[in-house]
């Protein structure tokens, strides 16, 4: 999984194999998927730092996709990315 999105009560699961729909909320997935290193980068996303290739400014690169990350979710995020990558050098 490289990013999970939520579009009018539907969670998308973007993947190797293609997009995953599912019913369901952003906090279920993000309850679902706490054992791994998932984090919020703005409302509608998260984002599987496994695959993040690249941050520049607002956005972030993960696998071959390009998400924004809110003002309100940067620090936060960049924040588990770093303590991420440091953990997996």
């Amino acid at each position: 999984i490289y990013y999970v999105e939520i579009q009018n009560r539907m969670l998308h699961y973007y993947t190797d194999e293609g997009e995953i729909i599912v019913r369901g909320t952003l906090q279920s997935a993000e309850e679902l998927l706490k054992p791994y290193p998932f984090e919020k980068c703005n409302h509608w996303y998260i984002v599987n730092l496994m695959h993040v290739k690249e941050v520049n400014k607002n956005l972030v690169k993960v696998g071959p996709f390009e998400i924004e990350i809110s003002r309100r979710n940067k620090a936060a995020f960049l924040k588990a990315l770093t303590e991420y990558m440091g953990g997996n050098l």
